[in-house]
């Protein structure tokens, strides 16, 4: 999945029509299908020997049929129930189920009752999903949740819209889902990714130029696709070669978010950071790290000398939205020097809206609903659409934080995070986050590259720290192992 393609259903069925008109037929593409995920099956759980496939009416079913023709071949037992009639199946699908007949395959109609197995294939939907899963198919899905048998599903867990990662009532919950063609983006998102385990892509020996006539929504980004993070320190470097940052935030109650996005700043190799902070806390904020300049601001008009000498600046992080928050927030929108937007200054752009185009946001679900004006239920169930509507309405780049980080600009097509855990889910993870963004702006990354780069160094961190459990995952253990990660 190394700097992957990510696609909608709908360049799928152009990359599919493509291969048609190239002599890939139907047919050839769902045998391709049905021998890809075999052998997945068989990598996974090598000792399988009882195998039941669960077939719905589409071209998912076939591959299903397909996979379970293979299998009888080999010489493992498999049972096929089929949800909803076969007198829908395509030509091609048809013609597999007709193998199957031929083979002398048990195929059964599902009543309700699953057949017990190794191994349980998810061959019912796939990407052909549009509406709401029927009550049969519900029951089908509960039927192989509740198997004690890990789930391979074919293409997308059935269920789970490819287009959005979301789903309505319930959803296979796979151990292994393997896609076809190329990434759907609901599998790498929201629930989508909870429900698809460990995804393996096969492209089905389709040639390279066909996706290169098809465009993509976006790419997978990681840490591990960088060769290196930052360059090699020449031997005559001095710390103005590394940037300033400005942390503008933390009103009473909250010293320790600006301290540690200060912290992560300069672990990030930042050559001077600073923060302007609450008077009544900032002899405190630099108490275990003296390399921290604090400087207490009692009023905005103080801001300006720190301005004028940072190359970036990072607003936000435990500011509050008093009318102290609000005028320090204005001063800070007058430079025109990269700006991180976090935490209560989007709170405050959420109530007057502006678009700037020198700008990082990096809202959670809840600040995003707030920015778009919506519920966060809503921007849960469409991730990559609130991202472009939060691009669309205030410009620079955006990211999106969640299971599956969303990074969008116009420079980019959608970027997707694939590295990062649930034990993140904790306080002052945002707070590190753009510590290491705006650390980056400083040393002279664009907008774009900061972000990318910046969140997949986050996360990857943060994978490394959960090694040894994501329960109590602090941000400032993330910090630590991010130093260490930048330099191994």
């Amino acid at each position: 999945m190394l700097n992957a393609n990510i696609y909608n259903v709908a360049q799928i069925r152009a990359i599919e029509a493509l291969a048609q008109q190239h002599g890939v037929s139907e047919t050839v593409l769902m045998q391709r299908a049905g021998q890809a995920a075999l052998h997945i099956l068989k990598n996974a759980w090598p000792q399988a020997r009882y195998v039941t496939v669960l077939c719905g009416p589409g071209n998912n079913g076939g591959d299903g049929y397909v996979l379970a023709y293979l299998a009888h071949r080999l010489g493992l037992h498999v049972v096929v129930q089929h949800v909803g009639s076969c007198d829908k199946l395509s030509v091609a699908a048809k013609a597999a189920l007709t193998l199957c007949q031929k083979e002398q395959i048990h195929i059964e109609p599902f009543q309700g009752q699953l057949k017990l197995a190794d191994v349980i294939v998810d061959a019912l939907f796939g990407i052909g999903l549009t509406g709401t899963v029927s009550d049969e198919y519900v029951s089908a899905i509960q039927a192989i949740n509740e198997a004690p048998a890990p789930v391979l599903a074919l293409d997308i867990p059935s269920g789970v819209h490819a287009d959005t990662a979301s789903f309505d009532t319930i959803a296979v919950n796979a151990d292994v889902t393997a896609t076809f063609i190329g990434l759907k983006l609901g599998l790498l998102t929201g629930k989508g990714l909870e429900m698809s385990g460990k995804v393996i892509v096969n492209h089905l020996d389709l040639p390279k130029e066909l996706f290169e006539q098809v465009p993509h929504i976006g790419k997978t980004c990681a840490f591990s696709d960088f060769k290196t993070l930052l360059p090699k320190r020449l031997l005559n470097a001095n710390k103005s070669d590394f940037g300033h940052l400005l942390i503008v935030g933390g009103t009473i109650g909250f010293n320790g978010a600006v301290r540690i996005t200060a912290e992560a700043a300069l672990k990030l190799g930042t050559g001077l950071v600073t923060v302007a902070t609450h008077p009544h806390h900032a002899a405190l904020v630099n108490i275990h790290y003296p390399e921290i300049m604090s400087h207490p601001i009692a009023n905005a008009k103080q801001l300006d000398k720190l301005i004028e000498k940072a190359t970036a600046i990072v607003v936000g992080p435990g500011l509050g939205q008093d009318a102290w928050a609000r005028s320090l927030f204005k001063r800070v929108l007058v430079t025109k020097k990269p700006l991180v937007v976090d935490a209560d200054a989007l709170n405050l752009l959420a109530k007057k809206p502006m678009r700037k185009d020198h700008w990082v946001l990096t809202p959670h679900p809840g600040e995003a609903a707030r920015l778009l004006q919506t519920t966060t239920d809503k921007v849960q169930a469409n991730r990559s659409q609130a991202v472009e509507s939060l691009y669309k309405t205030y410009g620079g780049v955006c990211l999106l934080k969640g299971a599956g980080t969303f990074i969008q600009s116009q420079a980019s097509t959608l970027r997707v995070l694939r590295d990062g855990n649930p034990g993140m889910a904790s306080a002052g993870m945002g707070d590190a986050l753009c510590g290491m963004i705006g650390g980056l702006l400083a040393q002279g990354f664009s907008l774009l590259d900061a972000t990318v780069k910046g969140s997949a160094l986050h996360a990857r961190a943060a994978d490394i720290t959960a090694k040894d459990g994501e329960h109590g995952l602090l941000a400032t253990d993330v910090i630590t192992v991010m130093k260490q990660l930048l330099n191994s």
